[in-house]
């Protein structure tokens, strides 16, 4: 398995990938299949062709696919820009429990610090997703906080945690 950085011909790759994310796992994202799929694969075009350090995104690959995802971007503004938000977190289920994400996780980290310069990385994860929270956890996360009925999908509240691992 390689993790890297993606790149502007992993466009369509990537794309498929986030669909499929979008599809089996629709509460653990903010944004939905739909939605996504009206924007269409070029709205991550600015963030794949970007090679600097204010954001990445990561890729899983296994056998030239890609399996697993993960986003990460550094604050704009001067007196917040020392934090950075992990976004996008994906698995597909089939590679799920192989330490994917664990990998992802950790190529993300390595690249808030070297690279970012930042103090802190922050996430986002629906309250009941038991299996991501524990993946978070085991790489330092804290949970600072807890949003109630955060997000709505179908006919559901779901709560969010919000946390948080400093560098």
């Amino acid at each position: 398995m390689e993790i890297r950085r993606l790149r502007k011909t992993d466009l369509q790759n990537f794309f498929e990938c986030r669909l499929r994310a979008l599809k089996s796992s629709p509460s653990a994202f903010l944004i939905s299949y739909d939605e996504e799929k009206t924007k269409g694969a070029d709205h991550f075009l600015k963030s794949l062709e970007h090679d600097g350090n204010e954001r990445a995104i990561f890729g899983a690959f296994a056998g030239g696919e890609i399996i697993g995802t993960l986003g990460i971007y550094r604050e704009d503004h001067s007196r917040i820009n020392h934090k950075a938000t992990i976004w996008g977190v994906h698995v597909d289920a089939g590679f799920r429990g192989q330490g994917v994400g664990r990998k992802l996780l950790k190529r993300a980290l390595g690249f808030a610090k070297d690279e970012m310069g930042v103090l802190s990385v922050a996430l986002s994860v629906e309250s009941k997703n038991t299996p991501a929270q524990k993946l978070y956890a085991s790489q330092g996360f804290k949970t600072w906080g807890t949003e109630p009925k955060a997000m709505r999908h179908e006919d559901l509240l779901l709560d969010e945690d919000h946390m948080i691992r400093f560098l």
